[in-house]
């Protein structure tokens, strides 16, 4: 008897092990190699849900997509070794350097951004992008791509929000509802 349960649980082990990677998708990972390099940012913007209130293109009013020389163009470097990223990018308004640094977990055909811990509380940087705490984009090789899809709603502050919109704050909730539209391509955004 007792060696047929070690055998039954031997046999759930296998099965369950082969039903799924972990995430739960059944199929194998992206890794930090296959997603690796220094992609430009192409598409920044915070969507609201109310399509009465503008779009709000980072490209256009917080961020430098073309800095003075030695200082960073706006891009994201994925780590080959380790699920790291860096964001980093030049202010258009007093041209100061940026940088925001996070985690990065793989899917089968997507990687999830980690922009801050805590979903009250982004860091300045996340802030000023109006960025959400996580952010799931689907991958693409060849060449390689990032895109924002079935973005979640979440909410930003009115102060963030009408600053990179160029609107004035007031007659605004205290937080406004949207999603994230994020395209980074290696390289080169055309």
């Amino acid at each position: 008897m007792r060696s047929f349960v070690v055998r039954l649980l031997a046999l759930s082990t296998l099965v369950a092990a082969a039903a799924c990677d972990g995430d739960g998708t059944g199929g194998s990972r992206l890794t930090p190699a296959d997603v690796a390099g220094v992609y430009r940012v192409c598409t920044l913007r915070f969507v609201p849900d109310n399509s009465a209130f503008p779009a709000a293109n980072l490209l256009e009013r917080v961020v430098h997509t073309t800095p003075p020389a030695g200082k960073p163009e706006p891009t994201v470097t994925v780590s080959p070794v380790s699920a790291e990223y860096q964001l980093s990018y030049t202010r258009r308004v007093d041209n100061f350097t940026r940088e925001l640094l996070g985690g990065v977990s793989f899917g089968a055909d997507d990687v999830r951004f980690r922009f801050y811990a805590d979903q009250d509380n982004p860091s300045v940087t996340a802030a000023e992008l109006l960025l959400p705490a996580e952010a799931t984009l689907a991958f693409q090789s060849g060449p390689k791509r990032l895109t924002t899809t079935g973005a979640r709603t979440y909410s930003v502050a009115r102060r963030e929000y009408a600053r990179a919109a160029g609107v004035d704050e007031s007659g605004f909730a205290a937080t406004i509802p949207g999603r994230l539209d994020l395209v980074l391509r290696e390289n080169t955004c055309s």
